[in-house]
């Protein structure tokens, strides 16, 4: 305990009992308080490394209490377990807040609210609590009294043994609506992943009522488009959930996106009002996320205010409290929307990305709400209505499908946010294959979205013709080269009937493999580099290159463990691919005009139903509509 910020999540014996404290105030008991909602709970599922449910301390026990001796406390202050008001302030219709406690034993407890540039404070302190088992709630007010950015956690401090078996934020607002929550998630290869992530949530059901009052208000729908899929789940033992396993043709993961939500679209138009879901969710198919994630997310639909898109913060499985995500911005509207980065063209801006969660110094950074130009797929939640008009996913294979998506949904004036109160972890991965797909779609999105001109969209092709020709990187220049010849060529099925044929050709022979590398192989590569024996470079952006500096270069993915290293070529191999990259670049000039208005058109039409209502015929003989057991 460091002044007066508790450690979170942990049991910790109390300082010398001669150090002063403020006297507590009593609180109001439960029969008292009005009808509760639940908001927000605890964080308790062990997800994997302890450090994700409690940001570095040992998780709280999914099941039973928490069981404090006298003498020790426990703080709820850590990213996952604090409470965020700005999404509820600024997006729902929530009038107060609660603190709903459920234990057995003597408490102080501690009311505490930080905020970027505060330092934490008491906000309230009561005794509570008892010999026998009780419910008590503590009132904190209207939510438009407390800080808009305000980041609240509490602090138990135990004066006899005390057994914790609940502390949820709750209000006495009653919800607008219950809704019905369609979750989605498609997967190629990955059919254990996501068996395992349902069986998260089974079990969570299974331990919490709340959780398991959530789960009964969703329905689990999954599209395999793994070729052994009817193998996968045939001896999987489903869990107590309402689920749909599918089986069809594998279009990407961008494809299988569109593909899934017709499906489910198709089965809504059929039924009566009363039974049609209220929400859709999309899930990553190798993502994880608790079942109390999923809770909170439908506890602000409950309160919606109006439509928005919603996703999250993303951090990486491998480093647990590393982000890698938590939206970002386009460029389009980075400088009106967030005043100080620079305008992009093609490139995105990450929001928080490598932000590292040890301690508290970085915490207060999630309490302003934060809209996003775009979101991701690893969690994109929307109301059903608000999908109806904005279309499905573009035809897009893998990588921009969802951003794309997302400035659709910024052009019909629905913003998009991320809520920290809600995370999911999710392994990032990324090739010469997904590089030429991320830039080809950059492109297309470009072309179609962005009000930028003709001089800044070739700048940043010649940018990466640059920095690849001075490194001789050859394959870099060939790929770079590739995107623009595809732009260019009108007989590309590109966002077309029979799309993904065009990427199952193309992505193997795209780039140069960088494989994996030992841990003592990459400490030996950046005592080198630190030797200037060699240059370790960012494979993806590069940078420039002093000129006369003829070490051996390294291109690398920290956050991966990959790197490869450049061979040597000579100046007359270095140039000659640049000269046919530079003319492919000028003739993409030349005919700029033509290529975005025959990318708006296929774009705009591989966004709509018929086109994957088409894609569903086309592909008939490949479809299983059930290939697991159902439990509604």
């Amino acid at each position: 305990m460091a002044g007066s910020r508790p450690t979170p999540n942990m049991r910790r014996p109390l300082p010398s009992p001669a150090r002063p404290r403020p006297m507590p105030i009593p609180c109001s008991p439960s029969p008292d308080a009005p009808c509760l909602y639940r908001l927000q709970g605890l964080e308790r599922l062990e997800l994997g490394p302890p450090v994700l449910a409690s940001s570095g301390t040992s998780p709280l026990p999914p099941g039973g209490p928490v069981v404090l001796s006298a003498g020790e406390w426990l703080g709820s202050g850590t990213f996952r377990n604090s409470l965020y008001l700005a999404p509820w302030r600024a997006l729902s219709r929530v009038a107060d807040l609660w603190l709903h406690l459920e234990l057995q034993g003597e408490a102080v407890l501690r009311l505490m609210c930080a905020g970027p540039g505060q330092a934490p404070r008491v906000l309230r302190e009561c005794l509570l609590g008892g010999a026998d088992r009780a419910v008590q709630a503590v009132p904190l007010g209207l939510l438009a009294d407390l800080p808009a950015d305000g980041r609240l956690f509490w602090h138990l401090e135990a004066r006899t043994e005390l057994h914790l078996h609940e502390a949820q934020w709750a209000t006495s607002t009653a919800p607008a609506v219950l809704p019905r929550l369609a979750v989605l998630q498609r997967t190629h290869g990955r059919s254990r992943d996501v068996q395992q992530q349902l069986r998260r949530f089974d079990q969570a059901r299974m331990q919490s009522p709340a959780h398991a009052a959530c789960l009964r208000r969703c329905a689990f729908w999954v599209l395999d488009a793994s070729a052994d899929a009817a193998a996968q789940w045939a001896d999987e033992p489903l869990p107590g959930l309402d689920l749909r396993v599918l089986q069809g043709p594998n279009l990407g993961g961008g494809g299988n996106a569109s593909l899934l939500l017709e499906a489910f679209l198709a089965r809504e138009d059929t039924l009566e009002a009363g039974h049609r879901a209220d929400e859709v969710l999309l899930l990553d198919d190798d993502g994880v996320l608790s079942a109390e994630t999923l809770a909170r997310h439908l506890a602000l639909c409950a309160w919606r205010r109006e439509d928005h898109v919603m996703s999250l913060p993303v951090l990486m499985r491998s480093q647990p409290l590393r982000v890698w995500e938590d939206g970002g911005f386009w460029g389009r509207d980075a400088l009106s929307a967030a005043p100080g980065l620079p305008r992009r063209t093609l490139a995105p801006t990450l929001v928080r990305h490598g932000l590292l969660l040890e301690g508290f110094a970085h915490l207060d950074a999630f309490a302003p709400l934060n809209r996003v130009e775009y979101a991701t797929f690893i969690f994109f939640g929307l109301p059903v209505s608000l999908l109806r008009r904005l279309g499905l996913p573009a035809a897009f294979f893998l990588r921009g499908d969802d951003i794309e998506w997302s400035l659709r949904a910024g052009a019909l004036g629905v913003p998009v946010y991320t809520n920290p109160n809600l995370a999911a972890w999710h392994e990032p991965g990324h090739g010469y294959g997904q590089e030429y797909m991320a830039i080809l779609h950059g492109a297309v999105i470009n072309l179609v979205h962005s009000a930028n001109g003709a001089d800044e969209f070739l700048g940043f092709f010649e940018a990466r013709l640059r920095e690849h020709a001075a490194l001789g990187d050859l394959a870099g220049l060939a790929l770079y080269r590739q995107v623009v010849e595809d732009l260019l060529d009108p007989a590309l099925p590109l966002l077309e009937g029979g799309f993904e044929r065009h990427y199952l050709a193309r992505l193997p022979a795209v780039g140069a493999p960088m494989p994996v590398l030992p841990a003592a192989e990459l400490e030996r590569l950046r005592a080198r580099a630190r030797e200037g024996q060699l240059r370790l470079l960012p494979w993806l952006y590069p940078g420039p290159v002093a000129a006369g500096d003829e070490r051996p270069t390294v291109l690398w993915q920290e956050e991966a463990g990959r790197a490869r290293a450049l061979p040597e070529v000579s100046a007359h191999e270095r140039l000659q691919a640049l000269q046919s990259a530079i003319g492919s670049l000028l003739r993409l000039g030349a005919g700029l005009e033509a290529c975005r208005n025959r990318w708006q058109a296929r774009l705009r039409a591989s966004g709509e139903r018929g086109f994957w209502q088409a894609r569903h015929a086309q592909h008939a003989d490949a479809w299983r509509p059930q290939i697991g057991r159902a439990h509604v």
